[in-house]
């Protein structure tokens, strides 16, 4: 199995390449198996480009924060690491209410409108260039996620939003009235996730004293590198979605950088920031459609509704494992 140059060259506890491991392979590999400081028990891929291998049980208790994809393994996510469900409660259940549904992989808040998505038909909406880029029929979906700033998108706030999720990247205060206009006149699920400061406790009271039935948190093992949209996937797939749509998630075109002016679907001339690096993007991106497709998202059908575009880092997967049957 190869996606984004990347191979899979370990899985089920043994060695899956064709032929024997060469020198290189192995010496990554030996060098990943030091870096986890365990047996690995989950699959290994193998970076063709920059020669190093990488894995699911890079976590933040195992490597830094840019080369991790999960908090913890799922045997430590509830009670064994920094965020763990005593904390969480106290971080967010203070303010958001302490009725959580609790699993190995995620830990939401409990809300009529959540406890739906079971069994449904999802479209997850992220900020890349192919939200605008290309044709979507909104109402084939019985519900949309999306996140941060899709209230500036003229086309997407004309359709029903079930879920939104917001990080520290969205102003929520009531000077933002484009926002508010837009929550005051929708049923919008507002969903924090991602939020770890303290200072961030102001924007969950000001959201609960806003709009008391609708505010909530998700906070997924998951945590890639790769933005919003990646976590929305998984909170869709986690809920129990039957079908999932995914469009904005895109990544970068190779050659752009931290500072490049991107083609951002919600907020234009937005400046790339934060981790960017392509080719540590591309590992991403198959972490994370290792997780979905191997672990949580087994029974779902998935379509990449960028399949083909120039920046979209999905494509060499999901024309290999889902190729793309809606026009678009």
């Amino acid at each position: 199995m190869k996606w984004n140059n990347c191979e899979r060259i370990y899985h089920n506890g043994k060695f899956s390449v064709s032929k024997r491991p060469d020198k290189q392979m192995m010496k990554a590999y030996l060098k990943y198996r030091e870096t986890v400081l365990n047996n690995p028990k989950m699959s290994i891929w193998f970076d063709h480009e920059k020669k190093i291998c990488f894995g699911q049980e890079q976590t933040w208790l195992s490597v830094g924060s840019k080369e991790s994809y999960f908090i913890s393994d799922k045997e430590n996510f509830i009670d064994n690491n920094i965020y763990n469900l005593k904390a969480l409660l106290s971080y967010y259940g203070e303010i958001l209410g302490t009725d959580v549904s609790v699993s190995q992989e995620i830990i939401h808040s409990n809300h009529p409108t959540i406890n739906s998505i079971e069994g449904t038909k999802v479209l997850v909406v992220g900020g890349g260039p192919t939200t605008k880029e290309r044709k979507i029929n909104y109402e084939d979906y019985d519900h949309i996620f999306t996140c941060n700033h899709f209230f500036l998108n003229k086309e997407l706030v004309k359709h029903n939003i079930t879920l939104a999720t917001f990080t520290d990247e969205t102003d929520l205060s009531l000077e933002n009235t484009e926002l508010h206009n837009y929550l005051k006149n929708n049923s919008t699920i507002i969903c924090f996730e991602d939020k770890f400061l303290e200072e961030n406790r102001d924007d969950f009271r000001l959201i609960k004293e806003s709009y008391p039935e609708r505010a909530v948190f998700a906070h997924t093992r998951y945590r890639g590198k790769i933005g919003s949209a990646p976590r929305l996937l998984c909170i869709a797939a986690l809920l129990g979605a039957k079908e999932v749509h995914v469009v904005g998630m895109d990544g970068l075109k190779k050659g752009e950088k931290g500072g490049d002016v991107g083609n951002h679907s919600f907020q234009p001339n937005k400046i790339n920031q934060g981790t960017v690096d392509y080719d540590l993007y591309r590992r991403h991106y198959v972490m994370l459609w290792d997780y979905l497709l191997h672990e949580i998202g087994k029974d779902i059908k998935f379509q990449n509704l960028g399949e083909g575009h120039p920046s979209n880092m999905t494509t060499d997967i999901s024309k290999q494992m889902f190729p793309l049957e809606v026009a678009t």
